[in-house]
């Protein structure tokens, strides 16, 4: 969600009125296009697609990039861009029920980042169909400065590093400065992107960090949580808000942010708990239990073992809030579970969505 009324959910679709009523704002779509994409939203208003086109020789052989500006009523394409295969049977990203990978990452309207990745499909999971592992063999790293009318290639294999694999895509937090996580740990780049390299911290880093102005950032980590205040050049480990593994965060400026944990396993019960930090993780406060949102027990066996950030934790400012508790692919839940809070997440009440027929 880009403000407490309007927001996006993957399709594109969008909404205007807090996520009441969704509408279709999809780019068209190409001859040979794969069910394989990748959506960046920036704001309200500006949007990203690379959808992806097969070939006789290869799972997928071409990105095609488009942008809007207006919400979703227009779109203009980019030129394609080719994709580089170690093996004509790479997969490319991840696909659409896997939100771990942002492969597209802007800090304005103008200037962005597409890391294209392929490497080795994953199995399919049961009923499912297979999916872009956890390595890469081949990558290449696009710039815009214009929008995303034209990509500009930066670097080869960015990132690589002998033991490095990619693992969750990328975030830039200035026009110089940007992130990979790897299995090898945290990589940046000073330049643009041309150049990377290891950049020491005291966690295992689960996902890129994300940074909620320039200097001001948050990095999630297997051992815990850490900010930073001078962009990444030094990184300090704050306090757990709970004794159990934190599952996602979500920072909204440099003092105000949220996690999620797992806490038990109970299926009649909410099994997770929200606690909100107002000094930047310096220290943190559980909500109130007994109005966080109740997964019935249909839904959370369904969802059982989803990661919580999948379910879509998604504050604008330090009051308002949207949290979606359903399974299956990103997008609305139609009348499945999302749930608002205009109470810096204390209650929180059901969102009854509609998709609204073109």
């Amino acid at each position: 969600m880009a403000s407490s009324a309007a927001g996006w959910a993957y399709g594109p679709m969008r909404t205007t009125d807090g996520g009441s009523h969704w509408s279709a704002a999809a780019p068209p779509s190409i001859p040979n296009r794969t069910p394989i994409d990748n959506e960046y939203f920036l704001d309200s208003t500006h949007a990203w697609v690379a959808e992806t086109v097969r070939s006789a020789a290869a799972c997928v052989s071409t990105v095609v990039p488009f942008r809007t500006a207006d919400g979703g009523r227009t779109w203009q394409q980019a030129p394609p861009i080719p994709v580089r295969l170690a093996d004509p049977g790479d997969y490319i990203w991840a696909s659409p029920s896997d939100q771990d990978g942002n492969w597209f990452s802007f800090i304005d309207p103008d200037n962005g980042w597409l890391l294209v990745a392929t490497g080795p499909a994953e199995p399919a999971r049961s009923g499912g169909s297979p999916g872009f592992g956890r390595s890469w063999r081949a990558g290449d790293l696009y710039r815009t400065h214009d929008g995303g009318l034209t990509w500009v290639h930066v670097s080869t294999n960015p990132g690589s590093h002998p033991g490095c694999d990619l693992a969750t895509g990328i975030s830039f937090s200035s026009s110089s400065t940007g992130w990979i996580v790897s299995d090898c740990g945290l990589l940046t780049t000073r330049d643009g992107g041309v150049t990377w390299t290891i950049k020491a911290v005291p966690v295992t880093p689960i996902a890129a960090p994300s940074f909620s102005d320039p200097i001001h950032g948050v990095l999630l980590g297997v051992q815990g949580l850490l900010t930073t205040s001078d962009g990444g050049i030094t990184w300090i480990k704050r306090p757990s808000p709970t004794a159990a593994v934190v599952d996602v965060v979500d920072f909204v400026s440099a003092d105000d942010g949220w996690a999620v944990s797992f806490l038990g396993n109970d299926p009649m019960q909410a099994e997770f708990g929200l606690y909100q930090t107002t000094d930047g993780a310096r220290s943190w406060t559980q909500a109130n239990t007994g109005s966080l949102p109740h997964v019935p027990p249909l839904d959370y066996w369904r969802t059982k073992g989803l990661d919580a950030g999948a379910w879509g934790l998604d504050f604008v400012d330090a009051t308002h809030g949207f949290w979606t508790l359903c399974g299956g692919p990103p997008g609305p839940c139609m009348g499945a579970g999302l749930y608002r809070t205009d109470d810096a997440g204390h209650s929180w009440t059901r969102v009854q969505e509609r998709i609204d027929q073109a």
